[in-house]
């Protein structure tokens, strides 16, 4: 494997891992709002729960099985 397209390889791990966890973050995130939303029925947009949380953690656990690829196809490649 060329240089350059290692580095472009360890670059789109590293970034797909990075966006995995903003993802985790926002599902924790978007599950807290849901929590204070039900807590308080009468604020606007309040609902019990929400897809929100659980479409962030499917992204998220998207993007860090590629992120986990990605790295395990690069080391295999260089070792």
């Amino acid at each position: 494997m060329t240089t350059p397209l290692l580095q472009v390889c360890w670059a789109s791990a590293v970034t797909l891992g990075l966006y995995a966890f903003y993802s985790f973050w926002e599902a924790s995130r978007a599950d807290l709002a849901a929590t204070f939303r039900h807590m308080a029925p009468g604020l606007p947009g309040s609902r019990q729960g929400g897809p929100e949380g659980a479409s962030h953690r499917a992204r998220a656990r998207l993007a860090g099985t590629a992120a986990l690829l990605l790295a395990l196809g690069c080391l295999a490649w260089v070792l």
